[in-house]
């Protein structure tokens, strides 16, 4: 069945290859125990601006991919606990419907409870992905839809604020996949921003991928160039460089099959007589599996 994207996923291979496993604080871990039907993950980072080790997130998922259920609970280190129950495939094939709560934890006993509820539906066929995702206390919605199949699709996103029927967002974008490349664009921001990128694996090793964003209002152009390269199975290392100066390494290394290693060091090219042009950040992933 061609299926196309999901609107968020348009461009993800370039996404993958200029964001992924890139460590920006040092020293950060991760923790996750997985079974057959459960998931518990725990991350911990040092915030560079306050040097205060934070836990970001603690979170529990649990799937009954049996009965298409799954729920998903979270705690970050601003006091919000989110919980999320979804149920996919039953009511229709492809039909995915879920409800979301947050609540911001009060610090004094004067302070009130922040609380928000959302509720969304995913939909997957043939030709065709959709979401609606509506905000129930802040009164917003979220529409996305994408046409095409696994070579060619399109589609947009519209945000609405239902107080006054007012479109507060709405972008386009599309992608082409030709085997083992990809090229993406998209307007956002109200048309405002152009952006585009393309990615393509050169081989089993290698892949490069570079995108670029033009912000009319601002008369700003941003350029960022990177690369992977598979030094053998348990090693890789990724670079990039952007428009600003900025370039960026990341060393990956599979210490054992159930202990990954992240290690990237940045530095701002312009600017290195500065004390801090130059940052170094960490992180071990650590897996029961």
């Amino acid at each position: 069945m061609a299926v196309p994207p999901l609107y968020k996923d348009i461009g993800k291979s370039v996404k993958d290859t200029l964001e992924k496993d890139y460590e920006k604080y040092t020293p950060s871990i991760k923790l996750e125990s997985k079974t057959e039907n459960e998931t518990f993950t725990f991350a911990g980072k040092r915030d560079p601006a306050t040097n205060a080790f934070t836990v970001d997130p603690v979170s529990f998922k649990y799937d009954l991919k049996e009965r298409g259920i799954t729920f998903l609970g979270k705690l970050d280190s601003k006091r919000k606990i989110c919980t999320e129950l979804s149920l996919s495939d039953k009511l229709t094939q492809g039909l995915k419907v879920f409800v979301a709560l947050d609540y911001t934890l009060p610090i004094k006993p004067e302070q009130s409870l922040d609380s928000g509820a959302n509720l969304g539906v995913e939909y997957k066929r043939e030709n065709l992905t959709a979401t609606t995702e509506l905000e129930l206390v802040k009164r917003k919605a979220n529409l996305t839809a994408v046409v095409g199949n696994k070579t060619i699709a399109g589609g947009f996103e519209v945000g609405l604020d239902l107080n006054d029927g007012v479109p507060s967002a709405y972008n386009l974008a599309a992608q082409y996949v030709n085997g083992s490349t990809t090229l993406f664009g998209a307007v956002r921001e109200q048309f405002n921003t152009l952006r585009g990128g393309f990615h393509r694996k050169i081989s089993d090793q290698v892949s490069v991928a570079a995108d670029f964003d033009v912000k009319r209002l601002k008369n700003e152009t941003n350029f960022t160039l990177g690369s992977y390269y598979s030094i053998d199975k348990e090693s890789a290392v990724k670079a990039k460089l952007n428009t600003k100066g900025v370039v960026t390494v990341s060393y990956l290394h599979n210490f054992k099959k159930n202990i990954r290693g992240v290690f990237t060091m940045e530095a701002d090219a312009f600017n290195l007589n500065k004390p801090d042009s130059a940052k170094i950040g960490f992180g071990l992933t650590f897996t029961d599996e």
